[in-house]
């Protein structure tokens, strides 16, 4: 049972870097490019490290709560669900 929510929330967690795909997609649609190279550089690292954040959450939670309690485990992987969630995509930021 423990393995079967395990894989669900796996699947949840790559669904959330299909969302951030998508929603910064639909911003860089919408976005004005900056005159500034180093202005340009920093958001592509910061679109990169959204898009992997759910994985490396993922694979973090695994690794540091090895050798501890599943539940210790679930908990970290639930609050991974909140944290790396792709806000723009839920709360539809490209409308506004």
């Amino acid at each position: 049972m423990l393995l079967v929510t395990y894989g669900i929330l796996g699947g949840v967690h790559l669904i959330y870097l299909a969302g951030w795909v998508i929603a910064l997609q639909r911003l860089n649609a919408l976005s004005v490019p900056s005159a500034d190279a180093l202005t340009e550089i920093m958001l592509q690292l910061g679109e990169a490290l959204a898009i992997v954040s759910p994985v490396a959450w993922f694979v973090a939670a695994f690794m540091l709560t090895k050798g501890r309690r599943p539940i210790v485990r679930l908990l970290w992987l639930l609050a991974g669900l909140v944290v790396v969630a792709p806000w723009p995509f839920v709360l539809g930021a490209w409308t506004a």
